[in-house]
């Protein structure tokens, strides 16, 4: 209520705290903003290809994701290795992640949000042929487990969201795709019981 705005113009910015163009009708835009009514209603979204192809892509990496994070220290328990060493690779691969997290969100800002998403499905891809390895070595243990937690896909989400679909029409779609997606996480977390 205090310090959580809707939209940034609404906490006087622009969007991406682009503060060179920040506009000089932000009351204007907040007025649009709460009068506008997207075309795209839930049975539109339903019908779109873009819907499905961008959700069932993040919907599968984030399953496959989930089911690593949650099985990993028991995995690794499986593999041979002491307790308080699974622990070790699981803290430091999530600590060294959050580097990697945000060099993903410079490659978006930067280069593109379809260029990021393919270095995060290539950084998944070695990831997870890394930790196969992690029953002999601890090493690609911490360094596949920190790729593919690097390769965060809510991160990436919202933002490819957008690009298809544009500030306006956000909130219609993202509330479909993201849901869609989430549910990849939980049945992912379900799911990694069969794997340890």
């Amino acid at each position: 209520v205090f310090f959580i705005k809707n939209i940034p113009e609404e906490a006087g910015t622009y969007p991406d705290g682009d503060e060179k163009h920040a506009s000089s009708n932000a009351a204007a835009i907040v007025k649009q903003m709460r009068e506008y009514r997207s075309p795209f209603t839930l049975a539109k979204i339903l019908k779109e290809p873009s819907t499905w192809t961008i959700s069932i892509s993040f919907f599968l990496s984030y399953v496959a994701a989930m089911i690593f994070i949650a099985s990993q220290i028991p995995v690794l328990l499986i593999f041979g290795h002491s307790y308080s060493k699974a622990a070790l690779v699981f803290a430091v691969s999530g600590i060294v992640s959050v580097p990697g997290s945000v060099i993903l969100g410079v490659i978006d800002q930067e280069l593109g949000t379809k260029f990021a998403s393919k270095i995060y499905i290539v950084a998944l891809i070695i990831g997870f042929i890394l930790v196969i390895f992690s029953g002999v070595s601890i090493v690609a243990a911490i360094i596949g487990a920190t790729l593919i937690k690097s390769a965060r896909v809510m991160n990436l989400l919202p933002s490819y969201v957008g690009t298809k679909y544009g500030r306006w029409d956000y909130s219609a779609a993202y509330r479909v795709i993201g849901t869609i997606v989430q549910i990849g996480g939980g049945i992912g977390i379900s799911l990694s019981a069969a794997f340890s």
